[in-house]
């Protein structure tokens, strides 16, 4: 049996896991959506950049993804996402 997970990626590992989810596939689509579109929003600001550069200097607004699975067991925060 699978559930429906939100994971959240973050330079090619997850960063974030939400879940099992208790609403359906269209939903969590629109949450991904809206997560995305808030990372976009952020990158705009200056201080949220300064930060995030700071932290790892490579690091740009594609690097981050969300992602709704249905998976058989909550995926492991660091591990390395494979879609």
């Amino acid at each position: 049996m699978s559930n429906l997970f939100l994971i959240i990626v973050a330079a090619g590992k997850i960063g974030g896991v939400a879940g099992p989810l208790p609403y359906d596939m269209d939903e969590c689509q629109r949450r991904r959506a809206e997560m995305a579109d808030a990372v976009v929003e952020a990158w705009k600001k200056p201080e949220v950049v300064a930060k995030l550069k700071a932290d790892d200097p490579a690091i740009t607004v594609d690097a981050y993804r969300f992602e709704c699975r249905h998976l058989a067991e909550k995926p492991a925060l660091g591990s390395e996402y494979v879609p």
